[in-house]
């Protein structure tokens, strides 16, 4: 530092590219694993796989410069039991139902809707979180505690 004056750093965004393209490949080798399995429960967990994956991964994404804030991992208690109900419903479903994997193209188009559905929702969540933890007033319409 001279005369107080200092460098301003610069942002690492290789850092978050990297951190990007390693959780996509992660995603993928977890995802093969299915490839060498048959079965009911393998499909099953299949599915599951992709929805968890497909939907967390968008989030994540969307918010990737918000992971280090606390709103956003209060809305995530909120949204982290809702998915794993809908994962549950999903798993019933496909269980009571086997014969459903002989449709794979209604089968995964109907997964990719429930993932941006799910998104719709979470992402709504997430906004008013943000919202809330990031509003500069806490008496809306200029009003104070003393009025």
């Amino acid at each position: 530092m001279k005369n107080g004056l200092h460098k301003r750093r610069r942002p690492r965004h290789w850092v978050g590219v990297f951190g990007l393209y390693a959780t996509v490949v992660v995603l993928i080798l977890g995802g093969a694993a299915f490839l060498f399995f048959q079965g009911v429960w393998a499909r099953t967990l299949e599915k599951a796989y992709l929805l968890t994956a497909g939907f967390f991964g968008v989030l994540f994404y969307a918010y990737w410069y918000s992971l280090g804030r606390l709103w956003f991992w209060k809305s995530l208690a909120t949204i982290i039991p809702a998915h794993a109900a809908i994962v549950f419903l999903l798993i019933r479903f496909n269980v009571a139902f086997p014969a459903i994997d002989r449709l794979p193209g209604i089968v995964y188009s109907l997964l990719l809707s429930a993932v941006y559905g799910e998104w719709y929702v979470s992402n709504w969540i997430v906004e008013n979180f943000r919202h809330r933890a990031t509003s500069s007033s806490r008496f809306p319409e200029g009003r104070s505690i003393h009025h």
